[in-house]
């Protein structure tokens, strides 16, 4: 027998101890994963394929957050979408960075992807991979849409996955190279919305540009949140919350700001004349206008939050074209 042929029977050999061949098939099972469902998520802006045993969250299910689950008999993978309701910048890689590890500590390694149908993506991974809240993070896709919107898709595994991280890797790999824009697009012009505010109560609003409004579930409220589209990085949020339901919590207790601060001023709101408590944080830039009104069980709140005087005049702006709609 020839030297060449021994070496690689024992390589054979040594490969079957070092790799068991039902992990080796686990792997080649799990990166091979036929991606054969196409689905769309974030109100129909971001289109991608997964395999046909991946399943939404119907709990995290939401205009900005989508959350999409693989089990497996060798750990279960975790996909979650989110729209950041922000706007790309001129050098995306060094703004993302700085979002991601802004202690500057070299915590994540990022890559820019070559453009694909007018999308610019950037790949990201902890430098020392590590275990958190949501599991095993593997890796992470920004993607900036062709309405300039951001988009995050993060991947994570549990810990019986951990003997198999190379596939799975692998395979999210696959799925982000998938990710296309959807047919969805943000609305960027002036325009309005119509909103469902307390039961059998619709109101509509007029949305300035650049201007969006998700609406969310919580406990009983619910609630309506117009924000103001910034780039990246922007120390900015001006935003109108709207809620209806039984006993909400006024938000200057929630952010803890001392009556001292508080002074009024009128307004409009659902045609007629209100008027707003208005805060101003003491330590900050900071300022709130909010008021209250209905019966116990369906009470209206209204909180417009902005750091400047001009934040606070544009958000007045907003909250006084609210309407109700005729029956």
């Amino acid at each position: 027998m020839n030297v060449p042929t021994l070496f690689f029977r024992h390589l054979s050999v040594l490969l079957l101890i070092l790799v068991p061949p039902a992990l080796a098939v686990a792997q080649k099972t799990l990166s091979e994963l036929s991606l054969d469902k196409r689905v769309l998520l974030i109100q129909d802006r971001v289109e991608l394929l997964v395999p046909d045993s991946m399943m939404a969250d119907p709990g995290a299910a939401g205009e900005r957050e989508a959350r999409m689950e693989l089990h497996t008999p060798h750990g279960g993978l975790v996909l979650r979408v989110q729209d950041l309701r922000e706007l790309g910048t001129d050098d995306l890689l060094r703004d993302w960075r700085m979002v991601l590890d802004p202690a500057k500590e070299g915590a994540y390694t990022l890559e820019r992807l070559p453009r694909r149908r007018d999308l610019d993506r950037i790949r990201y991974q902890e430098a020392e991979r590590g275990t958190g809240s949501d599991g095993i993070f593997l890796q992470g896709l920004l993607v900036r849409l062709p309405d300039d919107g951001l988009v995050r898709l993060d991947a994570f595994v549990d810990a019986r996955a951990r003997g198999h991280l190379s596939a799975f890797d692998s395979l999210v790999v696959r799925i982000f190279t998938s990710v296309v824009a959807g047919p969805g697009r943000m609305v960027r012009e002036e325009h309005e919305e119509r909103l469902a505010l307390c039961e059998g109560t619709l109101v509509t609003v007029l949305l300035p540009p650049d201007h969006v409004v998700t609406t969310e579930r919580r406990k009983d409220l619910q609630v309506h949140l117009v924000d103001r589209l910034m780039p990246l990085l922007s120390t900015s949020r001006p935003q109108v919350i709207l809620s209806c339901g039984p006993a909400p919590t006024p938000l200057s207790r929630e952010l803890d700001l001392g009556t001292g601060t508080r002074s009024s001023r009128p307004g409009t709101f659902l045609g007629q004349e209100v008027i707003w408590d208005h805060y101003r944080d003491p330590d900050g830039g900071l300022q709130l206008l909010e008021f209250m009104t209905g019966p116990a069980q369906d009470r209206i709140h209204v909180a417009l939050l902005g750091t400047t005087d001009q934040d606070m005049e544009d958000l007045l702006r907003i909250a006084s074209s609210i309407e109700p709609v005729s029956p």
